[in-house]
């Protein structure tokens, strides 16, 4: 979930650095000189690299950013104090953005140890990591209301402290605060108190509502409320989070949530949430909270475990909270809910079922087809989001009964056949151990062959509304279909080094173009019935799309330094597109206009390139790319190109043709792009290497993991036609 957004200025191709703009360290060697001679609405843009500073804001309204984002731009705080503060007033104006906030100590101020908050600033964006503190070790909002968004806060420490009132691994919310806690990643974060993830503890003065949405609370440790823990007057709003993994120090303590409510306070309003796998009891509710309520929310205990656990020791209130439109369920126990919340199940809309989750076991807390948490909700839930977590309408129709109710938890569930989008699958590598597996409906994966292939592609061989896919094994096995996702049917004996498809000759069936090598060169497989050869030259690279936009498929050949690039018009005449070779290319259709455009990646010091309109060559940066992929990621018409740019600079999108934005800050290894959930809006599934996995940017939002395996090749294609 972090982001993306992170102002990244010199992906501009000319820049026109702002007056107001002070550059660390060109301008100031620190970025504390640099606020200290800022005036509001300056920018300060800091360079890669680490900075041993502890900063503090000094009341100014202005943007703190880095240049190239927060895994290459670090302030340490040397342990000796909060690495950021903002304690003179500042509001939403006053903006932290892009960095490593990191090794910072809260402990003798009892402040917080990453950023210490006293006011309302925008802090987005940033990965706030291994910092120590007993009042929130990673953040503390003391009678602030700041927007914490898109950061990554984790691996912060607050063991070793005593005091009841201590906590908070990740962020300490107390005082009087309307803090807005939306789309982190809250995740590793310890504390020897209550709290792992978030502590609330506010004022009995304050009149103060925050609110916690869209979230990731996960593998946070605490004694209460591991996850996240409210305590006396707090009335929090805990909207569409995912809450997994939390561990609590002791048995019956709330491991997703735990509150306890003071008398005269409503408490936590809790919807549409999936959490899941906590230990002991998944929610721990007490205190005088009749007017606390669980609404739209899955919640699963871990295996032996209740998953609502009502009423303290010597609770003084015998009302639970309201608890209505719930998955509640408890695998393998006689009920779910325990203490004064009795049976629920069958009243006010509530449910106790497995709600058949996507990949558990990869923190994949997706419903699948079917589930029964789907359609199950309450459309009528305050504080309702408009798109899930996962970016998706947060009120469609899953069950196909032409009534639209939201589903219970953070994700609606995938739409039944026949609402019209087809989805595509993704077929996918994993090396020779695993072999050859199927992502299917966005919901399961199946294994497709015990070997592990070479190369592959997908495309409609007999034009029946399904995709097939051709593989090229290993030489003593050659080239062979999957057809119709069903049956295995070879192809050649010979193995292919580089494979595409397109309908070269527009009469809707896919065509196979294949270069067997230097001594066979290159060939097309027709219509699925015969071979013709195309030249007598290898390639190298190859990408099909309709250059001319005439209903047939043209080719985009690159034949090496010593020949250049070239174009297959029609399926009938070869045309030199360029005399250089490029080292990464793809087609789509950019500018939405039916004609497809070829994006190229030259050497180094050429950069990147479009040929547009079968036209003309257009600079598209002067950086040079190191993968490419196209698809249209808004569903407006018009395909958006995703490009790694290496390891300094990261994944970026060019969206609209016409703005870079920021997709991560992470290298990939291999991208594909396709619509995964059938919305209308192509989804790009990424595999970042060995030790972060495969990955889903879904609908142009937000990040889902796939598989914890990182792949080899991977394509997409609607293998069932559904």
């Amino acid at each position: 979930m972090i982001a993306a957004t992170c102002a990244f200025l010199i992906l501009a191709a000319s820049p026109l650095w702002a007056a107001s703009t002070i550059r660390v360290p060109a301008d100031h060697p620190t970025i504390q000189g640099a606020i200290t001679a800022a005036s509001n609405g300056d920018t300060v843009l800091v360079s890669p690299g680490t900075y041993v500073e502890n900063i503090n804001f000094l009341g100014k309204a202005i943007t703190v950013t880095s240049e190239a984002g927060a895994d290459v731009t670090i302030i340490d705080g040397n342990l000796v104090g909060s690495v950021v503060t903002f304690d003179s007033g500042e509001g939403p104006a006053s903006v932290l953005s892009g960095f490593s906030i990191q090794n910072g100590n809260g402990r003798t101020l009892d402040h917080g140890g990453g950023i210490q908050v006293f006011s309302s600033p925008t802090i987005a964006n940033n990965r706030i990591i291994n910092n120590f503190g007993c009042h929130g070790a990673g953040m503390q909002i003391r009678n602030g209301s700041p927007i914490v968004r898109n950061n990554e806060i984790a691996h912060n420490d607050g063991t070793g402290c005593r005091s009841i009132i201590e906590g908070g691994g990740g962020i300490f919310i107390l005082g009087d605060s309307n803090a807005q806690i939306l789309d982190n990643v809250i995740s590793n974060n310890v504390t020897s108190r209550n709290g792992g993830g978030i502590r609330l503890s506010l004022s009995t003065a304050g009149t103060g509502i925050p609110l916690v949405r869209g979230n990731v609370i996960a593998n946070n440790r605490g004694v209460n409320g591991a996850g996240i823990v409210i305590g006396g007057s707090a009335e929090a709003n805990i909207v569409q989070n995912l809450i997994y993994g939390n561990n609590t120090n002791y048995p019956r303590a709330g491991g997703g949530i735990a509150w306890s409510v003071t008398a005269g306070y409503r408490g936590p309003l809790v919807v549409n949430n999936t959490i899941a796998d906590n230990s002991d009891w998944a929610i721990f509710a007490a205190g005088f909270d009749a007017n606390s309520a669980l609404i739209n929310n899955v919640i699963v205990a871990r295996l032996g475990h209740k998953a609502i656990y009502c009423g303290a020791y010597n609770d003084p209130d015998p009302f639970p909270p309201v608890i209505a439109y719930n998955d509640v369920y408890a695998p393998h126990t006689k009920t779910a809910y325990g203490g004064i919340c009795h049976d629920q199940t069958g009243l006010n809309g509530n449910i106790s079922a497995d709600p058949a989750f996507v990949a558990p076991f990869a923190q994949d807390f997706r419903l699948k087809i079917g589930s029964p948490a789907t359609d199950a909700g309450t459309n009528s839930a305050p504080l309702l989001p408009t798109a899930d977590l996962g970016g998706d309408a947060r009120i469609s129709d899953d069950d196909g009964d032409g009534i639209a109710v939201v589903d219970m938890g953070a994700y609606e569930g995938p739409r039944v056949v026949g609402d019209g989008l087809a989805m595509a699958d993704v077929v996918v590598d994993f090396g020779p151990a695993m072999g050859l597996w199927r992502w299917m409906n966005d919901s399961e994966w199946v294994k497709l062959h015990e070997q592990s292939p070479e190369v592959l592609a997908t495309g409609d061989l007999d034009d029946n509304g399904q995709a097939d896919v051709v593989i090229g094994f290993a030489p003593a096995l050659g080239t062979w279909k999957w057809m119709n996702n069903a049956d295995w049917v070879r192809l050649h004996v010979l193995s292919p080094e580089v494979l595409a498809t397109g309908d070269l000759d527009g009469n809707g069936i896919y065509d196979v173009v294949i270069d067997f090598g230097a001594t066979t060169g290159l060939w097309r497989w027709m219509n699925d019935s015969e071979w013709v050869k195309l030249q007598n030259l290898p390639a190298q690279l190859l990408a099909i799309g309709d250059l001319d936009g005439n209903g047939a498929d043209d080719v985009v050949v690159d034949f090496g330094a010593t020949i250049g690039l070239w174009r297959w018009m029609n399926d009938s005449q070869w045309v030199k597109l360029h005399t250089l070779s490029p080292e990464v290319m793809a087609t789509g259709d950019l500018d939405g206009n039916g004609l497809a455009d070829a994006v190229i990646g030259f050497a180094p010091e050429l950069g990147t390139w479009k040929w547009m309109n079968n036209s003309e060559w257009i600079k598209l940066h002067n950086l040079p790319v190191e993968l490419l992929a196209t698809g249209d990621l808004d569903g407006n018409g018009a395909d958006d190109v995703v490009v790694d740019f290496g390891a300094t600079i990261g994944l970026w999108r060019w969206m609209n043709d016409s703005e870079w934005v920021k997709l991560h800050w992470r290298s990939p290894e291999f991208m594909v792009t396709g619509d995964l959930d059938g919305n209308g809006s192509d989804d790009v599934v990424i595999d970042f290497g060995a030790t972060v996995g495969l990955w889903k940017w879904m609908n142009n939002s937000s990040w889902l993991k796939l598989h914890g395996v990182s792949p080899e090749v991977m394509g997409t294609g609607n293998l069932d036609g559904l």
